[in-house]
């Protein structure tokens, strides 16, 4: 398992709090925006440093996963359709 960044040791104590990171980030906040919007709603001052961590090792990563799930189903999707006209295709012959 990988190592658990501040953020996600701080959800421990915060229900919630690596999920709204990850809103704001999709929200295109900042990573100092996101910093100061912890310490607002959480009350705990967390360095933007850290902050950029979560979102280098975490939240882009997720993103990139997501995107790459989204790709191969299309991709599948395609494939089947050819597929299916193909079959359909051949038996008219």
């Amino acid at each position: 398992m990988p190592q658990r960044t501040r953020i996600e040791r701080l959800d421990q104590e915060h229900p919630g709090l690596a999920d709204q990171v990850r809103a704001w980030f999709d929200q295109a906040r900042t990573v100092k925006q996101v910093s100061a919007l912890i310490q607002a709603h959480y009350g705990v001052f967390v360095w933007p440093d850290v902050v950029g961590n979560f979102r280098r090792v975490r939240w882009v990563r997720e993103r990139e996963e997501a995107r790459e799930k989204r790709l191969t189903a299309a991709a599948l999707a395609e494939f089947r359709q050819w597929l299916a006209l193909a079959r359909a295709g051949a038996g008219k012959n």
